[in-house]
């Protein structure tokens, strides 16, 4: 992911380094970096690639979507009853899955649908019969296992959950808990 050159100035403060610290570890001369956040060049792809890997290595941000994915994932088929979702919500201390025929992701199933469900009906107990298909939701966004981890944590500011696929099929899922697992990267 490349910074844009006119947010450059921002991003290197809300991190608290030196334009001279950035220079240090991008490989980019100051003076250049200086000429970029006033907006008096218009820099090169190249330069501008090196300033934000570095930023990204700074941030802790670098990486790819299978170095914080969580697999194997745990799904339900269309044919499963809310009944079984709320189990495996229960037991795996999860919100959210995907719900998928073989390796394929068709919809999805959340603690926020069964809430709405339950307060639907009338009775509890029909809510948690009825099939996964009648009541599932939108697919999660789907993500190659080389993508980036900017990208993922755009997604998710919009989905619940991320799912992760290699060679068309899903091997992995990334929640905003997973997120968490930057600050270990930190260390």
């Amino acid at each position: 992911m490349i910074i844009d050159p006119a947010d450059l100035r921002r991003v290197r403060r809300e991190l608290g380094i030196t334009e001279k610290e950035l220079a240090k570890l991008s490989g980019v001369s100051q003076s250049l970096i200086a000429k970029i956040e006033l907006g008096l060049v218009d820099p090169s792809y190249s330069r501008m690639k090196a300033i934000s890997e570095a930023i990204m290595k700074i941030s802790g941000l670098q990486g790819k979507a299978s170095d914080i994915m969580t697999s194997p994932v745990i799904k339900v088929s269309p044919d499963d009853t809310v009944e079984k979702a709320a189990e495996l919500f229960e037991k795996h201390n999860i919100s959210q899955v995907p719900v998928m025929v073989g390796g394929t992701a068709v919809g999805s199933f959340t603690e926020r649908d069964l809430i709405k469900l339950v307060s639907e009906k009338k009775d509890v107990k029909s809510a948690f019969s009825i099939r996964i298909k009648d009541v599932m939701g939108d697919i999660f966004p789907v993500v190659g296992s080389e993508s980036p981890i900017p990208l993922v944590i755009s997604l998710l500011e919009h989905s619940q959950a991320v799912l992760v696929s290699r060679m068309g099929d899903v091997v992995g899922i990334i929640t905003r808990a997973d997120v968490l697992k930057l600050r270990r990267r930190q260390t």
